[in-house]
């Protein structure tokens, strides 16, 4: 059936991300499925009608044949559960209830809830997984309506220059790292908001053991935060958000003001999740002057769903939250970092830029990691500069991040121009980025791919290539679009023999040098940047879905013998017959013997033996005195991005090698050197 067709896990991602840019009854309207009555794919914490996300994925593969239609075929136990499971993904299958067509929120819903939250004897919330199936069943269910209703505000917003977020860390399979949340929600804000502002001002939607309170926060309080680091950007921006919110008394708040009171039923408060009324504000002039005073901190305009308004049967939370949407919209929309008066406005890109290439030699050289307070400063500068150009201004959805390194100074560093629906890390996906050679001779505006990703799959020889194959594909869309102002070929160079500064030249689709002394002034920036950041926007999957490169094909290893092994070695052919067979039933050997007398050297041709005439390979880790676990297996590993540290799980060697043996398919052996007083090899199949 056309079904099985189905084997790209990117197709699926692509599909998410249109179901995400839509919202659920857009993306089902366009697509002709129903809502998804059991099974539903799980990604990022999101769930979806899995069906759906199967017939629009086969049309992201083979985009001749367009997407699958409902009817031809079917969904659930026997199909798509299995495929989609099969790339890598998980569905759940909801027992209880299926999903209703409108996105419901019911009062037995709030009493379960409630009850989940009930301590026991000493004094604890019960953990996730020891809630009953029903109350499991409950979160479930509301997690997929705020994601619904949320997608459908983002959409009345402008869509693509909004962004949804749903309960921070919640994954509807252990709740919020294996505890119950004490609430659930989503929240819509601006997408040029999300560093600057911290993602305020919101659209939000708050469901608790108390009911349900929706509205406008202008900023969320700090105390509802619980990262330091968190609380105090929300300090920061505060006083900027409420600066750019309209003056009391002004025409754009008597409007506002008029609107809420036809409405009806809204409270001006000091910060969501409060009673109504609590700490609360008699008018909106009132709640404004707060806000601008020496002492506003959050501020909410909340309305209130208790029990009982749930059980009304004429309660249509989608029309409450889109006349929320049409409310607001004015604010959501002007609320940004370029509408603050004390900003500073039209910083030279090009001088900053100019700067950063005379500084960082010198700082790299005379000072250790961390301590870059001075360039830092210059590289925020440049961000700011860059989210004020028109060019920038075009594409709201675009983030901007920047990188000196990850503990130590970084060979190349790099300004990243992400649209966060299709990454949010450099490692994977596409990206504008402006490359620095090693030798900070100039600076490079790039249209690129995240290179980690790739290499940890295929290796570094056969991942390069992936790489080129897919800078070819995309330079076929874009090429005559951008060849006036960008070049598109393979000769970018960033002065570094090293691997990554090799994987960056690899993957770069288009790129334009800029030298030292010579960066052209901000308008001739902007100009490249709308050039390159229209023909990034249209190798989109939401715009164009990308030609599927061909599969590399993998390199097959030379013929290696019994013979050959002899004659380098000098052992018997009956000896190293019965380590064969001894590696090829164990999986495994152990070769011992004082320092110096070939265990290395026969490991490796045993290894040479194994994989000849296949397309299976062979790695060599050592163990050091200082190699540790997270170094072999996995561990959390630092990045900076923007200046901000984060901590992720990183597979080690020897994850990354089995997940090559498993995508290879063929013979691969792991030499281990070094484990006092052996060495060990491990073969893989």
């Amino acid at each position: 059936m056309p079904l099985s067709e189905l084997t790209d896990r990117n197709a699926v991602l692509a599909a998410i991300r249109e179901y995400d840019a839509l919202g659920q009854q857009a993306f089902l309207k366009k697509y002709g499925f129903a809502p998804a009555r059991r099974f539903r794919l799980l990604h990022n914490g999101n769930s979806y009608d899995s069906k759906a996300i199967a017939g629009a994925a086969f049309g992201y593969q083979f985009p001749d044949r367009g997407p699958l239609k409902s009817s031809e075929f079917s969904g659930g136990e026997e199909t798509v559960r299995p495929l989609l499971e099969g790339l890598g993904f998980k569905v759940s299958v909801d027992e209880v209830a299926g999903l209703n067509d409108v996105p419901m929120i019911t009062a037995q819903d709030i009493q379960l809830i409630r009850q989940s939250r009930t301590k026991d004897p000493d004094g604890k919330i019960k953990e996730y997984d020891q809630l009953s199936g029903e109350q499991r069943a409950t979160y479930l269910r509301v997690h997929n309506a705020l994601h619904s209703l949320g997608s459908s505000v983002r959409q009345a917003l402008g869509g693509q220059f909004f962004s949804l977020a749903l309960t921070s860390q919640f994954h509807p399979e252990s709740g919020v790292r294996s505890l119950v949340p004490k609430d659930l929600w989503f929240a819509v804000y601006n997408a040029r908001n999300r560093d600057e502002f911290v993602g305020m001002p919101q659209l939000f939607m708050i469901v608790s053991e108390r009911g349900i309170e929706y509205g406008f926060a202008a900023s969320i309080h700090p105390s509802d935060f619980s990262t330091p680091a968190v609380k105090q950007r929300v300090r920061t921006a505060m006083p900027k958000i409420f600066a750019a919110l309209p003056s009391p008394a002004s025409p754009e708040a008597n409007a506002l003001s008029t609107n809420l009171d036809r409405s009806g039923g809204w409270f001006f408060q000091r910060k969501s999740r409060l009673l109504p009324g609590t700490e609360g504000y008699h008018s909106l002039d009132e709640w404004l002057s707060f806000l601008k005073s020496s002492t506003g901190s959050g501020g909410s305009i909340s309305r209130y769903l208790t029990e009982d308004d749930l059980q009304r049967s004429d309660l249509d939370l989608t029309a409450l939250s889109l006349k929320a949407a049409e409310i607001f919209s004015s604010l959501m929309l002007k609320v940004t970092p370029m509408s603050v008066v004390t900003k500073t406005i039209g910083t030279s890109v090009q001088a900053s830029l100019e700067e950063f290439l005379s500084k960082f030699p010198e700082v790299r050289s005379k000072k250790p990691f961390g301590e870059h307070d001075e360039l830092k400063k210059t590289l925020n500068t440049i961000r700011s500069g860059l989210e004020n150009l028109p060019a920038l201004r075009a594409h709201p959805n675009i983030r901007i991040s920047w990188s000196l390194g990850a503990g130590n100074w970084a060979r190349i560093p790099w300004i990243s121009l992400m649209d966060e629906e299709e990454t949010t890390s450099t490692q994977r996906g596409t990206y504008c980025v402006f490359l620095f050679p090693e030798d900070m001779s100039g600076v490079y505006l790039t249209f690129n791919q995240g290179v980690t990703e790739t290499i940890d799959k295929h290796g570094r020889h056969e991942g390069r290539k992936v790489l080129r194959q897919q800078a070819q594909a995309m330079r076929s869309i874009v090429g005559a679009q951008i060849s006036s102002r960008f070049n598109i070929d393979d000769e970018i160079d960033l002065r570094n023999e090293g691997n990554l500064g090799q994987d960056y030249e690899a993957s770069t689709v288009a790129y334009r040098l800029y030298t030292k002394g010579g960066i052209p002034p901000d308008t001739e920036l902007d100009k490249d940047l709308s050039i390159l950041l229209a023909a990034y926007a249209k190798v989109l999957p939401r715009e164009t879905p990308l030609p599927t490169p061909p599969e590399p094909r993998p390199t097959v290893q030379p013929t290696y013998t019994i013979d050959d092994f002899v004659r380098e070695s000098r052992l018997s052919s009956e000896r190293i017959k019965r380590w064969q067979a001894s590696l090829l039933r164990k999986k495994q050997i152990i070769l011992q013997g004082p320092p110096g007398t070939g265990k290395t050297f026969v490991a490796e041709r045993l290894a040479r033996l194994l994989a000849s005439d296949t397309t299976g390979f062979w790695d060599t880790v050592q163990f050091h005195p200082s190699y540790a676990y997270e170094d072999f297996m996995q561990g959390i590993r630092p990045s900076v991005e923007g200046g901000a540290i984060s901590y992720s799980i990183e597979p080690g060697r020897f994850l990354q090698f089995c997940k090559r043996a498993k995508d290879t398919g063929a013979p691969a052996v792991l030499i281990i050197d070094e484990i006092k007083p052996w060495k060990f090899v491990a073969g893989l199949w």
